[in-house]
């Protein structure tokens, strides 16, 4: 009769620990493979530990790929100076001027810096891309105004920030659901919103104003037209809030769109009352630096 130890299945045989058990998890992954391998030298040249060190990076750079990118995204803040902003996000692939005019109805809006001398005060607006997100800066001088991030990518879902508070997810989560602080059936509402439904690509964007309760800080959420599912949004109560080019205040219509669309888009900008947090206060001026750097 044979030795019933010879029967055994591998199943029976003890899971390896330690270094043995990060090189069995390299196996199962291809690209983890050939950091096996690197690590192999390492260990030849530098000892086990560093190897051991080396190569749990790298799994975990491959397990997390956009760790590094949401590493910046969390050093976002407001204030940060131009320098500061190209150390974290590389040179800005798109670069333009946009002044603060006033018309003659006194709101502050944002237009073209053309002419002589120029409409009003001059902002410089960074647009930084990669095939995950596009993340634009607003700068007033040297301290960033306003950020907003924008997904471009199903595959990059980061985290929406408002006012230092995770809200769920850009891009499945709702506008609704991303400032439900309290009960109610839209308990947190936006100061303003803005809508716009055109023949090539449609738009929305909400900002809200908090001046001292915000600490200073105004957020903004949006359906951006160059980011992921900027059609994803409740089409029926947006032609309605969007009636002869003008947005509806009713409030059932807006609170039926925010509790069934999800924004692509979220940022925070200055409300302190200086002249940039004046126009930011207002949701067409956010729209239009939406619109700015594309071909929409």
């Amino acid at each position: 009769m044979a030795d019933s130890t010879d029967e055994k299945s591998e199943d029976a045989i003890p899971p390896r620990r330690g270094l043995g058990r990060l090189i069995d998890r390299a196996k199962a992954h291809p690209a983890i493979t050939l950091a096996s391998t690197v690590a192999v030298t390492l260990i030849t040249f530098q000892g086990a530990g560093e190897a051991v060190e080396w190569i749990a990076g790298k799994i975990d750079d491959i397990r997390n790929p956009y760790s590094e990118l949401l590493a910046d995204l969390a050093s976002l803040s407001l204030d940060q100076t131009p320098r500061y902003f190209e150390s974290n996000f590389g040179v800005a692939e798109f670069e333009s001027e946009v002044c603060i005019a006033e018309p003659g109805a006194g709101v502050p809006v944002l237009a073209s810096c053309t002419g002589s001398p120029p409409p009003g005060e001059p902002l410089t607006l960074f647009i930084h891309r990669t095939d995950e997100v596009e993340v634009r800066a607003l700068f007033d001088g040297e301290a960033l105004g306003m950020y907003a991030v924008t997904t471009v990518s199903a595959d990059f879902r980061p985290q929406i920030i408002v006012l230092d508070d995770e809200r769920g997810e850009l891009g499945p989560s709702t506008y609704r659901a991303a400032t439900d602080w309290a009960p109610g059936p839209d308990p947190i509402g936006p100061t303003d919103v803005d809508v716009f439904l055109g023949p090539q690509s449609s738009a929305y964007a909400e900002v809200f104003s908090l001046g001292a309760p915000g600490a200073y800080r105004g957020f903004l959420l949006a359906s951006a037209p160059a980011g992921l599912g900027s059609l994803d949004f409740n089409l029926e109560a947006a032609h309605k809030m969007d009636v002869d080019g003008k947005d509806d205040d009713d409030p059932r219509l807006l609170t039926s769109f925010r509790a069934n669309s999800q924004p692509n888009t979220y940022g925070e900008f200055r409300d302190d009352g200086s002249p940039i947090s004046e126009v930011l206060a207002n949701a067409g001026n956010v729209r239009m630096l939406l619109y700015e750097g594309t071909e929409l």
